[in-house]
Parts: structure tokens; sequence; C-alpha cells
């Protein structure tokens, strides 16, 4: 597993918890910040999956909530790359999804600046 990766993705259902163990493979940490329960779940049936799995990844991942106003796009942050995300990460493999990563010789820039405004929202975002 490679640094610490940043997510921001305004939906979260039952499947986005299965996805960030998968990513969990290739990455140490990850900050996730969200908003809303997504896909017509119910909040009961999303909560018992957020108490298992924080209970066996707390110590490597973080999930805050932000005002859902605060957000639209989705995207990852890694250390020398970007991800632009076409879909929720909730709903990953069940349509065509893109997926773009841009390595910082072409998006440096960019790559910061969204790291920036990642770290602004998560201060004041409150944790799940």
């Amino acid at each position: 597993p490679k640094g610490d990766l940043k997510i921001c993705d305004p939906f979260y259902g039952v499947p986005t918890f299965h996805v960030l163990e998968m990513i969990l493979g290739y990455h140490k940490n990850i900050k996730f910040l969200t908003s809303t329960i997504g896909g017509g779940e119910s909040k009961l049936s999303v909560q018992q999956i957020i108490k298992d799995f924080k209970q066996q990844y707390k110590s490597r991942v973080e999930i805050k909530l932000i005002n859902r106003n605060d957000m639209h796009d989705r995207y990852m942050v890694a250390k020398n790359l970007f991800f632009i995300i076409g879909q929720g990460i909730k709903d990953l493999g069940n349509k065509e999804s893109l997926i773009v990563a841009v390595e910082d010789k072409y998006g440096r820039d960019i790559r910061e600046t969204l790291n920036k405004e990642f770290d602004r929202r998560w201060v004041n975002a409150i944790p799940l």
C-alpha cells in the first residue's frame, strides 16, 4: 500500500464501504469526505455497516460529513496524482464509469488546488 488517499464523493451507501475496503489494499490511509446517503438506502440499513467498518478500519480510515451544498464533484487525491470519478464510488461497476488518473506532470496545480480545498472542508466537517 502506498501513502494516503483523500476521497471526495457527495453520496455514500452500503456499497461505498466495500469499495473503500478494496482501496485499502492499495493505500495506507483514507480520508473520505461525503455528505448524504444516496441510492434510496435508509439510514438504518447503512448504520450497521458503518459501525462494523469503523471498528475494523478505524486506524486507517476517517470519514467526515459536510453540507451537501458544499460539494459536487467526485475525486480522489493521492501523493503525485489525482483521479476524476465519473459517478459515485458506491455505484462503481453498476454501469459504465470513468475514472481518469491525472499525473502531476499534467495537472500538478489542479491536484494542489483540490488538496487544499479538501483540507479546508475536512477541518470543518463532522466525523461520521
